[in-house]
């Protein structure tokens, strides 16, 4: 048993609007337990997740969500366990994530996470093969008070909700085959006519099955899924769902899905099936087709970017290895990839091929190259019609040297460009070095740029009938981001270390060549300021468009942002299992609504913007062990 204590203070910048110091007093405690020689119980109370490393900033322009790698150490242990084969039906940073609003929609920042009440897990194996894992937490209500609410009053934005995960795995015959089984289960405690009754869904459900089996001493392998989900809530949640990303249930040109506000409920299935001969030289091959229904759902405990979608791979692999010589190991390889919705769309046809070599000096270096033929995207218009996406070619070129005990690095450089003048190059690469036992250092950085040929900006009333009666508006946006993360860690003795992390982050975009969607399944924009428009930008930085009798507005996305995020942990282990922990972060940010240089000068600038300063001293106490 390891129960905690801690005292926070945070300080915000005053020229942020909201100046101030808060300061919080915590405890909670952790539980482990053995329930006999191969099962462990975790359980944790209130528990504080203050030492993990800050998640990376990302500008994210599209419609989908981001996804970050789980760094929590009571989420972390026996995660491998939760694993299947198929969907991720459980994303464990779901358990205390930010509050949402309705259907993935804009985040509320001010609470930083839904408070974790408790949690319990048994992950382990059986005597009789058989592993398990179950989890089970339950996160507490937030409130945005009432200055921060649009309708004046406080305003709960997240719901007493409960999780509960259960997998079990269970060997069913030689070379690691198995059969396994899923389910998960999400149910939260919404009040009844309440904003959230509205907006968000009252249960979820998920179960699948998983299997693996292995042939000829393991050298091919079928693997396959299935599985489903249920996600009941009022019908204002049903509808808000049946919009987002995940589904666009209400595209106007697609036959085999209809939007409707009546159901209180929406279910769906996923399925598939991968062959392949998985070892033995020097060929190796896969095959493989997976598909889910425009109703499945399980973004409350696991995450996916969309169902409706019917998707197949075929790829196989020359190999070479060898142990002497200027080139170790070398391989070839060829794949196809294509994609459809359940309308019988293709969405994607992309061949490709890559080659990797093991050099002489044990240097890794790969080059993977493909295609991207024309196709037909259904979700480019976020809701709207078809629109065809235009024939692309990309590339990605990796080296990286050996992994020895003192140093390894890592360089990365990738390409894209489209036959409509898109374009994108990004470079990145760092490395570590640990000049002795006392001290490791670490550093990544990287930068893009480009042009990306078609951003969606907006849907707006008054189009032709081509494209239903609406205007999807799009633009071209130059990009330019650059970041760097540097690492450092101090031993001053083998209980007493002091762990330093620093993220500068700048990013920016301008938006150019404003036009609309001709017709439904075309690639062609109506470009604003021909064909009888004019555009003009207005002093607030946003474009008015003249068409005949109709005057359109477009609001100003260009856009620069710039952030600094940084901590220094120092953990000293007091006594055996007992800890102190010493916490600063820093959290510093600007942006402009115009694009602006994103130079190494100015990413180096970044320190001294506004922000929040964050310290915490927490000590854990180890009561007992056996």
């Amino acid at each position: 048993v390891t129960p905690y204590v801690l005292g926070r203070t945070s300080s915000l910048d005053e020229s942020l609007g909201s100046p101030g110091r808060t300061t919080q007093a915590r405890f909670g405690g952790d539980l482990k337990m053995g329930l006999g020689s191969n099962v462990t119980l975790d359980a944790t109370v209130n528990p504080d997740f203050g030492q993990v490393e800050a998640d990376p900033a990302r500008v994210n322009l599209t419609a989908f969500e981001t996804f970050f790698p789980e760094r929590r150490p009571f989420f972390l242990e026996g995660r491998e366990l939760f694993r299947t084969r198929g969907p991720n039906w459980f994303y464990s940073r779901r358990v205390g994530s930010t509050p949402s609003s309705a259907a993935g929609g804009g985040r509320f920042e001010t609470v930083e996470n839904a408070t974790i009440l408790g949690g319990a897990k048994v992950t382990g194996r059986l005597p009789s093969g058989a592993s398990i894992a179950a989890l089970g937490a339950v996160t507490g209500s937030e409130r945005v008070p009432a200055s921060q609410s649009t309708g004046g009053e406080p305003l709960e934005v997240a719901p007493r909700t409960t999780f509960v995960v259960g997998r079990v795995q269970q060997e069913a015959g030689p070379n690691g085959s198995y059969f396994g089984l899923m389910g998960t289960v999400v149910d939260r405690s919404l009040s009844e006519g309440g904003w959230l009754e509205k907006t968000t869904p009252h249960r979820a459900m998920t179960g699948g099955v998983d299997f693996v089996r292995r042939l000829g001493a393991g050298e091919y392998e079928i693997t396959g899924f299935g599985g489903g989900s249920k996600v009941t809530g009022t019908r204002d949640a049903m509808w808000l769902l049946q919009l987002s990303s995940a589904h666009y249930f209400q595209r106007p040109d697609a036959k085999h899905v209809e939007f409707d506000a009546r159901p209180t409920s929406l279910s769906g299935w996923a399925a598939g099936l991968k062959v392949g001969k998985i070892s033995g030289a020097p060929w190796t091959w896969d095959a493989e087709v997976s598909a889910a229904s425009p109703g499945f759902e399980i973004r409350d405990a696991g995450s996916q970017k969309r169902s409706d979608r019917i998707d197949a791979r075929v790829g196989a692999r020359y190999e070479v290895r060898d142990s002497r010589g200027a080139i170790r190991n070398r391989s070839l390889g060829l794949a196809l990839s294509s994609g459809w919705n359940f309308g019988g769309v293709r969405r994607i046809l992309s061949p490709s091929a890559f080659v990797s070599a093991t050099l002489g000096n044990l240097w890794n270096t790969s080059l993977e190259v493909g295609m991207n033929f024309r196709s037909l995207s259904d979700d480019l218009t976020r809701g709207g019609p078809l629109m065809e996406t235009p024939r692309s070619m990309w590339g990605n070129l990796q080296v990286s040297s050996a992994n020895s005990n003192r140093a390894w690095w890592s360089v990365e450089a990738s390409g894209f460009k489209d036959e409509i003048g898109g374009w994108s190059a990004s470079i990145s690469g760092g490395g570590t070095v640990v000049p002795g036992k006392w001290l490791e250092l670490s550093i990544f950085a990287g930068g893009s740029s480009g042009d990306a040929s078609r951003q969606f900006l907006a849907a707006m009333e008054g189009g032709p009938p081509e494209t239903y009666g609406e205007r999807y508006v799009f633009s071209s946006l130059e990009r330019e981001e650059f970041f760097a993360q540097v690492r450092a860690k101090v031993a001053f003795a083998p209980d007493a270390v002091l762990t330093l992390y620093a993220e500068p982050f700048i990013s920016s975009g301008a938006a150019h060549d404003f036009g609309e969607l001709t017709a439904a399944g075309a690639q062609t924009l109506r470009t604003y300021g021909t064909d009888g428009t004019t555009i003009s930008r207005l002093e607030d930085g946003a474009h008015e468009v003249i068409d005949g009798e109709d005057i359109l507005r477009i609001e100003n996305y260009d856009f620069w942002v710039r952030s600094f995020r940084s901590s220094a942990v120092f953990r000293w282990e007091w006594r055996s299992g007992s800890s102190l922990f010493l916490i600063w972060q820093k959290n510093l940010w600007s942006f402009a609504d115009s694009s602006r240089p994103t130079t190494a000068d100015m990413l180096l600038r970044s320190i001294r913007d506004p922000g929040e300063d964050i310290l915490v001293a927490k000590v854990s106490f180890l009561l007992g062990s056996g």
